[in-house]
């Protein structure tokens, strides 16, 4: 095949350390190996072309070239001149595909999420996006403050034209499952998954370490220094991590891109760390970004732990790399990290900015005997022999040869031209007579359905005169003898709830709704999730309380109300 990767990082370039550069340094050698041609356009500072190794070409292409920056430089709005600027670099790229299409046929695109690349795509070539994040939250989790449930995620106008390339190619996966399902949840787009493959490193061929290293013990964190990454909490458990364990150095590798300990203000990672650390700062032994990949691999296998105690990720490259090399990695729920981490069996995770569980779950590691560090490592090691490079192969090239066949027979029926009239009537008045059909369909359907906002306002109304009479909510569940209760549904009815019985002696544990981004100062689970007991669960979405009963009954046994019931 012949296989074009566009993005906008890669190896070769300055930003060229990122987790989407090194994805694709590992892919185009492992297909390239295979026998693959392969070409890479890349965005970057400079044009030219070159060989970055046997059956693999790079091709720049120069950001912002002078006429288009005097243009966008009028415009004083940031995000539209972004938005314009990456309209532009899409088109560009798109037409050298095509040019490099007419002199060696591409076989497939693979276009990275960032900068909407697929924009201009061509509908002759079978194209896919990688998503290596999701826009909305992964901006967020760069503030001081982060909790993935309570995200308030913003769609710029950047997203919006991310979401417009995704929606124009044939194909989009992504290597986590928690990525996967937030698209598909969001933005309606079905995505696969297909994991990031392992470096395939050889222990017996690592480099000596660094001199400044030999001979010492260290926990390591690499990879961009920042609050996404984690840096906030390892800032502010750093003195404890490094007074409890007085033998060991704590080592940081990667771009210092700043920490924000509160919003609006972000200073130096390694800086804000020595300043915590006190008179433990000389422990604290920093990296700048490292290209040297193969002593990168030798500084991971020397570390006694991996803390990367990420907020939202996407699979990343450092925990799967530490892995395989068979490393203890201590990271957290909830980012993504579960997909590989089965917490005290091939590593361990901690909640989410708890400084205290991090720095406990250290201790417990430094304490655990040889054995059962073995046993963790060679568990970890096993997971990833699932992503080693052969595999990869595989899924990826099952992957690529789907897409391709799912495109040929969309090209080919597109082409098709039917030869009679009459057959194309037929056609037309079938179409016809099935759309009134199903038009009749739902009206009738829309008929037999309850009148939502009409149950909201009565229930509402009834509300109202219950509280007017002197009743409450509260005292309706005293009389079945009910303390404790879960709220399903966390619409305006199931807010207006949790407000209603806060300061009353009836405890609401939790609540339970599906989307991903329900906001509330209680915990909220997944109905599929595993529920706390509880003695009642009230239902607000009343027009499906039957289907939430039915669903929920083999979960919990307790009594099911609607909010009707009670007002």
């Amino acid at each position: 095949m012949h296989i074009v990767f566009a993005t906008t990082e890669f190896v070769t370039e300055k930003n060229g350390d990122g987790g989407l550069a090194n994805y694709l340094a590992k892919a185009v050698k492992i297909f390239a190996d295979r026998g693959h041609r392969i070409t890479v356009i890349v965005l970057s500072d400079r044009e030219g072309s070159f060989e970055f190794c046997k059956n693999v070409n790079v091709i720049r292409v120069v950001r912002n070239e002078l006429p288009i920056r005097f243009a966008l430089n009028l415009i004083d709005n940031v995000e539209i001149k972004r938005s314009l600027s990456n309209c532009y670099h899409s088109f560009k790229l798109n037409q050298i595909i095509k040019e490099i299409h007419r002199k060696y046929p591409v076989d497939i695109v693979q276009y990275c999420h960032l900068g909407a690349l697929g924009l201009f795509r061509s509908r002759y070539i079978p194209s896919v996006v990688r998503m290596s994040a999701f826009g909305p939250i992964d901006q967020e989790t760069y503030k001081a403050e982060f909790e993935i449930r309570k995200c308030n995620a913003i769609v710029s106008i950047e997203d919006k034209l991310d979401f417009r390339a995704m929606r124009r190619v044939d194909g989009v996966f992504a290597p986590s499952m928690i990525t996967a399902k937030v698209i598909q949840k969001s933005i309606h787009i079905e995505c696969e998954v297909l994991e990031t493959p392992t470096m395939g490193v050889c222990i017996d061929e690592l480099p000596e370490l660094p001199e400044i290293l030999k001979g010492k013990k260290y926990f390591l964190f690499f990879g961009s220094l920042n609050n996404k990454k984690g840096l906030k909490t390892i800032v502010q458990s750093i003195y404890k991590i490094l007074k409890e364990n007085p033998q060991y150095y704590f080592v940081m590798v990667g771009k210092d891109c700043g920490v924000s300990l509160s919003d609006g203000m972000r200073t130096s990672a390694v800086r804000k760390a020595k300043e915590e650390a006190g008179e433990y700062q000389n422990r604290i032994i920093y990296y700048p970004a490292m290209f040297d990949r193969e002593l990168l691999n030798s500084i991971i296998y020397h570390a006694e732990i991996c803390i990367l105690p990420y907020r939202f990720e996407n699979l990343p490259n450092t925990c799967v790399e530490a892995m395989e090399l068979g490393k203890i990695v201590i990271s957290t729920y909830k980012s993504g990290i579960s997909q590989l981490i089965r917490d005290g069996y091939n590593g361990f995770l901690v909640e989410q900015n708890n400084q205290e569980a991090l720095i406990n779950k250290i201790q417990k590691v430094v304490k655990m005997s040889d054995k059962e560090k073995n046993r963790i490592s060679k568990n970890a090691i096993k997971r990833t022999e699932k992503m080693n490079p052969d595999n990869f192969y595989v899924y990826m090239s099952e992957y690529y040869q789907k897409v391709i066949k799912e495109h040929k027979d969309r090209q080919r029926g597109k082409n098709m031209k039917l030869e009679k009239t009459s057959l194309l009537l037929s056609v037309l008045l079938g179409i016809s007579l099935m759309t009134a059909r199903n038009r009749n369909a739902q009206k009738n359907e829309k008929a037999e359905k309850p009148d939502k906002w009409g149950t909201y306002y009565h229930i509402l109304n009834d509300w109202m005169k219950l509280k007017e009479n002197g009743g409450s909510i509260e005292q309706a569940l005293k009389e079945k003898n009910i303390k404790s209760v879960a709220i399903y549904g966390m619409g305006d009815l199931g807010r207006h709830l949790v407000k209603d019985l806060e300061n009353t002696n009836i405890e609401v544990k939790y609540a339970i709704d599906r989307s991903f981004f329900a906001i509330s100062d209680i915990d909220i689970y997944e109905p599929e999730s595993e529920l706390p007991n509880v003695d009642a669960v009230i239902v607000t979405p009343v027009c499906e309380y039957e289907n939430i009963r039915r669903d929920l009954e083999e979960k919990l046994s307790c009594i099911f109300l609607s909010i009707g019931d009670l007002v």
